[in-house]
C-alpha cells in the first residue's frame, strides 16, 4: 500500500497500480478486510489520477461499505473526503461538498489531524469555485492558523493559495500578494515548490 502511494506521488501510475494490485492480493489471501479497504481507497485515488472517475469512486465507496460493515466508522472520514476529491476533480462542486460535509460526522471533537485540515481546505476550495467567498472565508478563519501552527506546510500552502485567490477576486491586491507569498513560502518549506 505504501509503495503504491510513493509511486503515485512520483507520477508513476502504472507502477503504483501494479503495487496496489499486489497488496490487494496479499490482503485478500490473509482475509484482512480492513487492509483491503485501505488498498481499495488507494486504488480509487489512482483511478482518479488516471481520469477514470467512475472506477475511482467505485473503489472508494466499496472501501466505505467495508468500513461501515466492520464498524470502523473513524475510517469513513477518509472515504468521504476522497469521494469528495473525485467529484471535485470533475468540477462537480455540489456533490464534492456533500461528501466533504459528510466526513465531518466522523471527526473527533477538537481533532486537528491532516485529514480534518485537508477536508476543510477541500471544502473551502469548492466554495471558492462556487463564488461563495463568505463560506470559504469562515473555514479559512477557523482552520488556516491551525494548519500553520501544527506545521502542516502543504495544507497551509493550499489554504494560503485559496486565501490569495479570494483576496484577488475581491480586489484586495495587498492581501492577495501577502497570501500568495505565504503560499510560496509554505510550498518551499514542504518541498512542494513546484506546485
Amino acid at each position: 500500500n505504501s509503495l503504491s502511494f510513493l509511486y503515485g506521488e512520483k507520477g508513476e501510475l502504472n507502477s503504483a497500480m501494479d503495487a496496489i494490485q499486489k497488496a490487494l492480493n496479499i490482503f485478500g489471501e490473509s482475509g484482512n478486510t480492513l487492509r483491503q479497504a485501505s488498498a481499495r481507497i488507494q486504488l480509487g485515488m489512482l483511478y482518479k489520477d488516471k481520469g477514470d472517475y467512475k472506477r475511482g469512486l467505485e473503489n472508494i465507496l466499496y472501501a466505505d461499505s467495508v468500513y461501515l460493515a466492520e464498524g470502523a466508522l473513524d475510517n469513513r472520514k477518509v472515504t468521504m473526503n476522497n469521494a469528495g476529491v473525485v467529484y471535485y476533480n470533475q468540477a462537480d462542486y455540489n456533490k464534492a461538498i456533500e461528501y466533504f460535509t459528510a466526513a465531518e460526522q466522523f471527526f473527533s471533537k477538537g481533532e486537528f489531524d491532516e485529514y480534518v485540515l485537508v477536508n476543510r481546505a477541500n471544502l473551502a476550495e469548492c466554495y471558492y469555485y462556487q463564488k461563495k467567498f463568505k463560506e470559504a472565508g469562515l473555514i479559512m478563519d477557523e482552520y488556516y492558523g491551525t494548519a500553520v501552527k501544527l506545521g502542516f506546510n502543504r495544507i497551509a500552502m493550499g489554504m494560503a493559495n485559496i486565501q490569495a485567490k479570494m483576496a484577488f477576486e475581491k480586489g484586495s491586491m495587498d492581501k492577495a500578494l501577502r497570501y500568495a507569498t505565504d503560499a510560496f513560502n509554505y510550498s518551499t518549506a514542504s518541498g512542494a515548490a513546484d506546485q
